[in-house]
């Protein structure tokens, strides 16, 4: 008797352990999915049974949810991605009355089961909640859903998987994750490439809309042929595929239901499809939601057209009579200021300025007319090929294709050689331009004008303390010296002036009050003193006139080129056009300077700023009119 006293003492004692390493375990490990998999099943969804969670939300069902990790907030998410807001694409009554509305298309198309359950209910919470949130989400959706509802059509794909773009980046091809998941459909670098998708210093495939649209698509259907549910192939989407079928095989071994709701997932896949599946029943009715979804017009947004060459970005967005912003936002997939140099030149353009823009395109100048142009970086000690290609966002390999043998083994490179960084052919467009002014385009050529002007102003300041040590000099000279003026040319020496006028290196350095060692500035005018004893009175006299002539001469020629600079430097900045620039997530001062081809300097004397930018922070430049 004793000993089954002692036993159900001892039986007492672990059903209390138990109880308590149970309660503790759900205190320490909020997110524990397997708190989640207590839930019930899914159900069919009843005729507004959502409107009706919408309506009660008691309070402890949401704190229930929040608790057991259920309920991620979308706006966490999108501020995690730098997901940034859109002008919606401009709606015409008209055109919504003869073409119909895309979000009835999208329904149309709508094949997964119509099932609810507490999870999917507490995401379709927090949605209803936020109407704001939704209205922000469709204006972004506006340029791209056209062509994803169009897509998923020709695909055989539930037309639901056009929405899953509201979940992953909530529309916005420039999202990028703290995992390097880029674009609409968040690809990560490796699965990218495993559907195609290039990624380059010039291009990356995972931000453009039509190749990244079609490498979803076709990676969701694989899934789907694999694991025979759409629910898991979104749960392999997110999660992988080789991971949801490890869970698969788990609750096979142990005699468990093998589908999505019954699986022991992370928490982030555990609410992932059902917010999904809370934003498609959101879309089917959301009346019944009390959501109001802002129409699309049911005709396409934009329009592929090809150029032969390389395009710049801004002069493209001009050809079509259009921002720089809004040909990005339609060719996100460029990650500099122009197309890739090797092709294939495919933009984006909304459909209607396209006549417009293939007209413009079709009368640019012949292919003589398109030159080869070379950004450059100038070695310094401490640089390696690595390095180099690090702060360029380049590779080295590509470094070592554009240099050759100026690349040594083992990547080095010599200090204060002139390394070739990118080359690309560019269009001049009608008048000749310098190489350094394609690549540093009007705002540059803005900045280098008002360079010069300071350089005249010292020059001439300059030339004016040289008058008056001239004044002096001439004073010490001799009564019977004659005084000349010698403006330096490119490759002239003391030694070879002082040869021309028959006089010593010392002599000519005293009278300009320079060092023998020194070099000379070309265009600097150094003073002449030579004997003048067989000149008469009237030969000095008529040297005299015309010396005071020249310098008279010279003055006027200095003001003319002045006043003939001040205006060009005028007309040269009324060419400029200032805009604000929005940083997005993963944006550097570089990477903006590359898109609208500015120096990274010239952002900061603009903005004033630091090194440091941060998402949602607007920036001014300042690019050619257009």
């Amino acid at each position: 008797m004793q000993y089954w006293l002692y036993l159900c003492k001892i039986a007492k004692q672990l059903v209390v352990f138990a109880l308590v390493s149970l309660v503790l375990s759900a205190c320490t490990t909020p997110h524990q999915p397997q708190a989640i998999n207590t839930l019930k099943k899914a159900t069919p969804i009843v005729a507004n049974q959502g409107a009706a969670a919408s309506a009660s939300s008691s309070d402890d069902e949401r704190d229930y949810y929040d608790t057991t990790g259920t309920v991620a907030s979308q706006e966490d998410i999108d501020e995690l991605l730098g997901v940034t807001d859109m002008e919606a694409v401009v709606l015409s009554p008209e055109d919504l009355a003869k073409f119909g509305d895309v979000w009835e298309r999208v329904r149309a198309g709508f094949k997964l089961n119509n099932v609810d359950n507490e999870r999917i209910a507490a995401q379709r919470i927090w949605f209803t909640k936020r109407q704001d949130y939704i209205n922000r989400m469709t204006a972004r959706a506006s340029h791209y859903l056209y062509h994803t509802v169009t897509e998923a059509e020709k695909a055989g794909v539930p037309t639901e998987l056009a929405l899953l773009p509201v979940i992953e980046s909530s529309y916005d091809p420039f999202a990028t994750s703290p995992a390097q998941a880029a674009g609409m459909w968040q690809f990560i670098p490796g699965t990218g490439k495993i559907f195609g998708l290039r990624q380059t210093w010039w291009y990356d495939g995972r931000r453009d809309v039509l190749e990244s649209t079609r490498a979803a698509y076709k990676f969701l259907t694989q899934l789907y042929n694999k694991f025979g549910s759409w629910e898991l192939a979104l749960a392999a989407y997110n999660w992988g595929p080789g991971n949801v079928q490890r869970a698969i095989d788990k609750n096979t071994a142990a005699g468990l239901p093998t589908d999505y709701w019954s699986l022991t997932m992370p928490a982030e896949t555990m609410a992932y499809v059902p917010r999904f599946l809370a934003v498609a029943q959101i879309v089917k009715n959301p009346a019944a939601f009390n959501v109001s979804l802002k129409p699309i017009v049911n005709q396409p947004h934009f329009r592929e057209t090809y150029a032969k060459n390389q395009v710049d970005l801004s002069a493209a967005a001009k050809l079509a009579g259009i921002t720089t912003k809004e040909l990005y936002q339609l060719n996100p997939g460029y990650m500099r200021w122009a197309t890739n140099p090797d092709g294939p030149h495919r933009l984006l353009v909304p459909i209607n300025t396209i006549e417009t823009f293939e007209e413009q395109l079709a009368s640019l100048p012949p292919p003589e007319r398109y030159v080869t142009v070379q950004k450059r970086y100038k070695v310094k000690k401490g640089d390696t090929l690595y390095r180099i290609a690090a702060k360029f966002d380049t590779t080295p390999a590509a470094l070592k294709r554009l240099n050759g043998a100026l690349v040594g083994k083992k990547g080095r490179v010599p200090v204060g050689k002139m390394l070739v960084i990118s080359k690309v052919r560019t269009l001049v467009g009608g008048e000749t331009v310098d190489t350094d002014q394609l690549v540093n385009p009007a705002a540059e050529r803005v900045a280098m004008l008002e360079k010069a002007e300071k350089q005249e102003a010292q020059k001439e300041k300059e030339n004016a303390k040289d008058d008056k040590k001239l004044a002096n000099k001439k004073d010490k000279s001799d009564d019977n010296d004659s005084k000349s003026f010698h403006k330096v040319r490119a490759g002239d020496t003391l030694y070879s002036i002082a040869k021309k006028y028959d006089v010593t290196v010392k002599e000519l350095a005293d009278w300009n009050n320079l060092k023998v060692k020194n070099g000379l500035k070309t265009g600097k005018k150094l003073v002449i003193f030579q004997n003048d004893h067989d000149d008469t009175r009237v030969a000095k006299a008529e040297k005299k006139s015309k010396k005071d002539k020249d310098i008279a001469d010279d003055k006027t020629s200095r003001k003319e080129k002045r006043l003939a600079k001040e205006k060009r430097s005028k007309k040269e900045k009324d060419s400029v056009k200032r805009i604000s620039y929005e940083v997005k997530r993963g944006d550097t001062l570089y990477s903006i300077s590359q898109r609208y081809n500015v120096s990274v300097s010239q952002i900061k004397t603009w903005n004033k700023a630091s090194k440091h930018i941060k998402p949602g922070q607007d920036l001014v430049l300042y690019l050619a009119k257009g």
